[in-house]
């Protein structure tokens, strides 16, 4: 087995679970009494993140495939920061589970946005700072405009203020997205 395949495990584990917990998050927005006023918020916020987990997921692929050695520091510096950057962003997501019975799901968002936030910077930088690293990837400076929006979101106290923030990064990921299929076709 090549250094590739080994790794290509660990992070294949990690994301699986994260993907697993937004899942789960994903289906308690689902089930909201009033999903026109509350749960369609927290619902986009979920797909945006597991687009963001396959995304990343797929790039390690294209980033890593040929690498036939990778030291246990850049390994740590790189891949695992990431995916754990990614597991703590599922957990830490603002989001009740379906077992936790939260009645007010923007109350629930607002109370847990800071630590999700932050992370969510971090992993920005530090995913832009490894495909920065490496010679045949390059890094996108469009993901670090990304980073005041997590900053700021940091700091809104209303739920609306978090809805009107939230459309800018989903209309320009819809706008890049319905671009490259364009391109593509």
């Amino acid at each position: 087995m090549s250094i590739f395949e080994f790794s290509s495990i660990i992070v294949a584990i990690v994301v699986g679970l994260a993907i697993a917990n937004v899942l789960d998050k994903f289906s308690s927005t689902l089930k909201v009494a009033n999903w026109s006023n509350q749960g369609w918020f927290q619902s986009l916020l979920c797909i945006l993140v597991l687009t963001m987990m396959l995304g990343y997921f797929w790039g390690f692929w294209g980033m890593f495939y040929d690498i036939t050695e990778i030291g246990l520091l850049e390994f740590m510096l790189g891949p695992f920061i990431s995916v754990t950057s990614l597991y703590l962003i599922s957990v830490f997501l603002p989001i009740p589970r379906l077992k936790e019975n939260s009645t007010d799901i923007d109350a629930y968002f607002l109370e847990g946005r800071k630590p999700f936030y932050i992370i969510m910077a971090i992993f920005l930088v530090q995913s832009q700072l490894t495909a920065f690293y490496y010679p045949d990837t390059t890094s996108e400076l469009l993901v670090l405009l990304f980073v005041p929006l997590m900053l700021l979101g940091v700091k809104l106290k209303t739920i609306r203020g978090h809805k009107i923030a939230a459309t800018v990064p989903i209309a320009l990921v819809a706008f890049i997205t319905a671009s490259t299929l364009i391109t593509q076709t």
